[in-house]
């Protein structure tokens, strides 16, 4: 792989990743993890250059109050996609299996979602390195 491809992958639980993200980094994909929603939002603002998101949908907002997930991380596709006008691929990685949640994920151009446990880490792999591969360039 390209050394110069890289993800964006916002989760908060970084043991789901761990054994996804290293292979992908010692293929020379640049990973970025953040947990939060305001983490993501803020980086994306500074930095549109990432070939790929991958996001969990129930994140914690980060404003450092306890509170309920929600599901934070539609909000961030929305957030890319209509106010910053990215076209970069999306891949989400989430537990939630919601029919209304999945047609707006559709009508927001999310390239696949990914109900976590139903596949391998090595699944879950390919299927990221199959979408670095069409993704020649960051797109805005």
């Amino acid at each position: 792989m390209n050394k110069s491809k890289r993800i964006l992958w916002v989760e908060d639980d970084y043991t789901t990743i761990a054994a996804i993200m290293l292979p992908l980094e010692k293929n020379g994909i640049q990973v970025i993890k953040v947990a939060t929603y305001l983490e993501a939002k803020e980086l994306v603002e500074k930095d549109r250059s990432f070939n790929l998101f991958l996001i969990d949908l129930i994140l914690p907002y980060g404003d450092g109050k306890q509170g309920d997930d929600t599901l934070y991380g539609v909000e961030l596709i929305r957030y890319i996609r209509n106010s910053l006008h990215l076209t970069t691929p999306i891949i989400v990685f989430s537990v939630v299996y919601d029919n209304a949640v999945t047609l707006e994920l559709q009508t927001l151009g999310v390239e696949e979602k990914l109900q976590k446990g139903t596949f391998s880490n090595q699944d879950m792999r390919d299927r990221v390195e199959e979408k670095l591969c069409k993704d020649i360039a960051p797109r805005s």
